[in-house]
């Protein structure tokens, strides 16, 4: 079940992305996910090596430069208020609303935040910081 949920999630962008990348003279797609016990699941790899796709090397409890982290805690903090999806059918509904609700504003202001963050993780010789 878990396969078929994450292959169902990437199968639409990795082809497109493929593509693009062939006509560039690129022949592997790079993806960044954290080694936590979830994504390093034999499936995965194994789908990863079919879709030519290069995993790269990345600690399970990196310090937290990854922007979508908090887009979508705000989405699941505006769902929880407002629904109790009891399974993936009834989330897609509000996640799509939730996700249309996000002001441009907002992902300019992660945005700008990158270099603070980078300084952070710098001054922390790669440790824990705030964000």
């Amino acid at each position: 079940m878990v396969q078929q949920v994450y292959c169902q999630a990437l199968c639409p962008f990795v082809e497109p992305m493929e593509q693009a990348h062939w006509i560039r003279g690129r022949h592997q797609l790079l993806l960044m996910e954290e080694n936590a016990l979830i994504n390093t699941a034999g499936f995965r790899n194994k789908w990863h090596k079919q879709n030519c796709i290069l995993k790269i090397d990345w600690p399970a409890h990196s310090p937290d430069l990854n922007l979508i982290e908090k887009i979508l805690k705000s989405m699941k903090s505006q769902i929880s208020k407002l629904y109790q999806p009891q399974n993936l059918d009834e989330l897609k509904h509000p996640t799509w609303s939730s996700l249309s609700k996000i002001h441009p504003g907002i992902l300019n202001d992660y945005l700008q935040s990158m270099p603070r963050r980078m300084q952070m993780v710098i001054n922390q010789c790669g440790g824990p910081t705030s964000y």
